[in-house]
Formats: C-alpha cells, sequence, structure tokens
C-alpha cells in the first residue's frame, strides 16, 4: 500500500522537464524531441496508449519516437497522435512505476504495453 501510494505521489510531482506539456506526434515535433534518454508517453488523441523508456546508449526519446510514427515499433504505437516525456537517470524504476501505477489505477495496462514490461 506505501508502494502505490509513493506512485500517486510520483505522478502528481513527476511533471519536469517536458512531462506536462503535450505534443503531436508529427515530424516537426519529433525533430525537436530531446536525442537523451528517459520516459515518454503516447497518447492516441486524449488517451494513454503506451508507456516507454529511452535508456539503451544509442536510443534516446528522439528516436524512440520517430520509430513509433514511422510504425517500427508495431501497428498500435504507430496510430499515437501526441507524446510527451521526461528526461531521466533512473528510466528503468521510473518506467515500471509509470507502468504499476497505470495498473493500479485502471486494471490493466496501457493499450500497446505488453505484459512482460
Amino acid at each position: 500500500m506505501i508502494r502505490l501510494a509513493l506512485i500517486a505521489t510520483l505522478f502528481v510531482f513527476a511533471p519536469l522537464q517536458g512531462w506536462a506539456d503535450v505534443y503531436p506526434l508529427d515530424t516537426e515535433a519529433i525533430g525537436k524531441a530531446p536525442k537523451k534518454h528517459g520516459v515518454y508517453r503516447l497518447y492516441r488523441q486524449s488517451e494513454l496508449i503506451y508507456i516507454g523508456k529511452a535508456v539503451a546508449q544509442s536510443v534516446t526519446i528522439h528516436r524512440q519516437l520517430g520509430e513509433h510514427m514511422r510504425g517500427d515499433a508495431g501497428a498500435c504505437t504507430q496510430s499515437a497522435t501526441h507524446y510527451n516525456y521526461e528526461v531521466r537517470h533512473n528510466i528503468v524504476s521510473m518506467h515500471r512505476l509509470y507502468l504499476e501505477h497505470y495498473r493500479a489505477t485502471h486494471g490493466k495496462l496501457p493499450k500497446c504495453n505488453s505484459p512482460l514490461q
């Protein structure tokens, strides 16, 4: 129960660098996305459909968003219309916390996230 309270607190106070802003998932906006590591979220209109991470050395938020827009990551995330992001250092643990919070709140993962994440 304490962990869920922590997750809820993190979601309330998480908006740091770009997290509160939402951008269209198009070539122009992706061109301005950071070439850094972090956590990002994809939306289809106002529905959150995917929570992703850019953590490997050559994998950046910018690169991941381009792959989703082109459909390289599958049709589900290619249907996204908007995104936001958070540049972080503790990417894996925050990604997991965001997924756990979503599951605790909605009873399932976002539509395009697989249960193995």
